[in-house]
């Protein structure tokens, strides 16, 4: 009985001897395993990315004159201002052109033609802060642009080539223009002998505004510093062609009404729209010699 004690005693010992082995091994390669994992670096960086998208421009309000009053024979200023908002930062707006055109008879598409429309190609971008920048545009209008209500049609690209095309609801009027000049800006008859025609002065009437015109014609009597004979308005004529043809050759009268079929088309380019007329001034018989003046007045009202 006590030999069987003794084997099975032997028997345990052995046991816990082997499980102790085989807890210091464990111990020792997990020991020796984690060395490995930190043995290359005390601290690890993992880089890190990301996409961010490039958002496209989007409007917000714009400015332009409610009226535009144009110049007889010259140019005026018009302007179309707005704000643009960019996500990703007003320097992600990198370019912008504006159009202004007479929506009533044109439409925003096409090459100017400072009739019916206006291209500023190259227009400032400025007052950039936070996400939103300024596109201000301006244009010179000639006198001939069309009359009626006009728009701002404007475009907006981003570095991305992301587009914004956007067109104003507000309108600017441009009234209609009323105005002539002539070409020259005096008549001169030259030297007449009493009892002769003088020759026909070649006479131009220029439409130097916005829309047709009638016109009328009034003079005044030619005189002199002394106290000559005065030379009669109705000594004045007038024709539309060069051969003076009958029926179309009118006298001067010192009151007229407006020739409502005279028709001045208005002018529509750079190309100005007049007509030609001819003037004489006949001299009676026994007129004294002198240095005789007078005025004509033309005056013009819409067609």
């Amino acid at each position: 009985m006590a030999r069987r004690v003794v084997e099975v005693s032997a028997s345990l010992f052995a046991l816990v001897l082997l499980v102790a082995l085989a807890v210091i091994y464990s111990f020792g390669g997990l020991n020796e395993f984690a060395a490995s994992i930190t043995g290359f670096a005390t601290s690890q960086q993992p880089t890190t990315s990301a996409i961010i998208g490039n958002g496209a421009p989007t409007a917000g309000t714009c400015y332009m004159p409610t009226t535009l009053t144009l110049a007889a024979d010259g140019n005026v200023s018009a302007y179309c201002n707005c704000s643009v908002d960019d996500t990703n930062g007003f320097g992600d707006i990198v370019f912008a052109n504006a159009t202004l055109f007479n929506f009533t008879t044109a439409g925003a598409v096409g090459a100017a033609n400072h009739y019916t429309k206006y291209v500023n190609q190259t227009c400032t971008l400025t007052g950039g802060s936070g996400t939103a920048v300024w596109s201000n545009c301006s244009f010179e209008f000639s006198y001939f642009a069309a009359p009626g209500d006009w728009k701002c049609a404007m475009l907006v690209n981003d570095s991305a080539n992301n587009v914004l095309n956007m067109t104003t609801t507000a309108v600017m009027n441009v009234p209609t223009l009323v105005a002539i000049t002539t070409d020259p800006s005096s008549v001169s008859y030259g030297s007449i002998s009493p009892g002769a025609n003088g020759s026909a002065v070649t006479f131009k009437i220029n439409n130097v505004g916005n829309i047709k015109v009638d016109i009328k014609k009034e003079a005044s009597n030619l005189t002199t510093g002394g106290a000559q004979k005065q030379i009669n308005v109705s000594n004045q004529w007038y024709a539309y062609d060069v051969a003076w043809t009958a029926g179309n050759v009118y006298q001067f009268a010192n009151e007229s009404t407006f020739n409502a079929t005279y028709d001045l088309a208005a002018t529509t380019s750079n190309t100005v729209v007049n007509r030609t007329e001819y003037y004489k001034l006949a001299v009676d018989p026994g007129q004294p010699a002198g240095t005789y003046t007078g005025l004509i007045t033309i005056t013009a009202q819409e067609g």
